[in-house]
């Protein structure tokens, strides 16, 4: 059991998000070479599917003072750049938002036309069973030197015997300490806590990964890996990189790592943290590598 934990316990940067400028953001894609390459996520089903589903909260609701005119102008669309030839998941994906929800009332509080600003979003950047390729991570930071990031997404797995799907009650012990509210669950398989003490911190969930990546995303996982979970943890906070006080991330996986702890004996002593010192080592120095390659290669069923 120690050993298949091993291979699973660690921690990561699984999303960064940026809002900003729409003109500042093709420029960036155009300098880099890759704007042609945006595409609507229509012309892929799978992706097409998952951003739906991602977003499903930004679709603009019905504002009366948008009339059919400006609506026709400014639609809410998601384009995407892929930087894996074929491929079919979230990862190694640049993610554009226009005119969603959050966009449309960004634009209303600072008095700009609709569509001024975009959101980019790089999800998926913490998958074991996939691999990240150098082009995702160099295009992430480029964005990081250059923009404000918006807010990121830290994740913890690590292996547990409970049913996450039925311990909304594990859950909510789980977070007493740092939640202020109701734990709202979504589809069964996923269990959130929105209103937390620290403003900084906009969500912490848990969820079945073994069910999310083989039901969900049809990967052919070994039984090896039914015992694996995760907590995520969405952090706020609209600051340039190199500005940023990285001793606030390291507060925030300490704050997971007490979460896990209530799932988890091993994890009562911290969760290792491999892979995110790799990814903060690359952003802050462009010179070192990430590893190549798939982590749960020898886990994944042919």
């Amino acid at each position: 059991m120690e050993d298949i934990y091993d291979i699973v316990a660690d921690s990561g940067a699984d999303t960064y998000g940026f809002i900003l400028e729409k003109k500042r953001a093709l420029k960036l894609l155009a300098k880099l070479e890759i704007k042609e390459s945006l595409r609507l996520t229509s012309r892929n089903k799978t992706i097409d599917e998952y951003t739906k589903k991602k977003f499903a909260k930004e679709y603009p609701a019905l504002q009366p003072e948008l009339n059919k005119k400006l609506k026709s102008k400014c639609p809410f669309r998601v384009r995407y750049i892929n930087f894996k030839k074929g491929g079919k998941s979230l990862t190694n994906t640049l993610i554009m938002l226009e005119n969603s929800q959050s966009l449309n009332e960004l634009c209303k509080k600072n008095k700009k036309a609709y569509g001024t600003y975009v959101e980019i979003v790089f999800a998926g950047l913490y998958q074991p069973s996939r691999e990240i390729l150098p082009k995702t991570h160099k295009v992430l930071k480029a964005f990081l030197d250059r923009f404000n990031f918006t807010y990121y997404d830290l994740s913890k797995d690590f292996l547990s015997d409970d049913d996450v799907c039925n311990s909304k009650e594990m859950f909510k012990k789980s977070v007493a300490d740092i939640n202020d509210g109701e734990i709202w669950t979504e589809n069964k398989t996923t269990h959130y806590a929105n209103d937390l003490k620290d403003k900084n911190i906009k969500k912490v969930f848990i969820y079945d990964k073994y069910i999310k990546e083989s039901v969900y995303h049809k990967q052919r996982l070994s039984p090896k890996l039914q015992r694996w979970k995760r907590i995520e943890m969405r952090v706020i906070v609209k600051q340039r990189w190199s500005k940023y006080n990285k001793s606030e991330i390291w507060k925030y996986n300490d704050i997971l790592d007490q979460i896990a702890g209530h799932y988890s004996q091993l994890a009562m002593f911290g969760i290792d943290t491999k892979m995110l010192k790799s990814q903060l080592a690359y952003f802050d120095d462009g010179r070192r590598t990430l590893k190549k390659g798939i982590k749960f290669k020898e886990l994944l069923v042919a």
